[in-house]
């Protein structure tokens, strides 16, 4: 009984969940992991809320703006290319590693970016490729 008390003295105690509020401890890549959560259950405003947050965190963060761009801010995508010059490699590779564990939607994801930064990334391309053959 004692047990089950603490328990829900424990719960009452921590707050708003991440879900559901700000991020007991905020980073851009929470933020950033949420929106894209959202995205997926078509709620593109409270998305848009979190990429904000985020880049109200960092505003050089490339994945935030990225996702912006895609949501139809095309300065953002100006930005992303700006500040993540390189990082298109990066980005591939994370897909590869994403291939080799079979999550295709995660791989998806990661080349995705990298063709973002890169249009002409021809190991991204080859990599969307191998996942439309699965």
């Amino acid at each position: 009984m004692r047990a089950a008390l603490l328990l829900v003295l424990l719960a009452s105690c921590s707050g708003p969940s991440p879900a559901d509020g700000k991020p007991e401890d905020p980073k851009p890549e929470h933020y950033v992991a949420r929106a894209e959560r959202r995205l997926a259950q078509g709620d593109r405003k409270a998305a848009q809320a979190d990429l904000e947050a985020a880049l109200h965190l960092a505003p050089d963060y490339v994945e935030a703006l990225l996702l912006r761009a895609r949501l139809g801010f095309p300065e953002d995508l100006a930005a992303a290319r700006k500040h993540g010059a390189g990082l298109a490699d990066s980005y591939y590779n994370e897909g590869v590693r994403s291939l080799n564990r079979a999550d295709l939607a995660d791989a998806d994801r990661w080349f995705g970016f990298a063709l973002d930064l890169d249009p002409a990334h021809v190991k991204a391309l080859a990599g969307r490729s191998r996942i439309l053959m699965e």
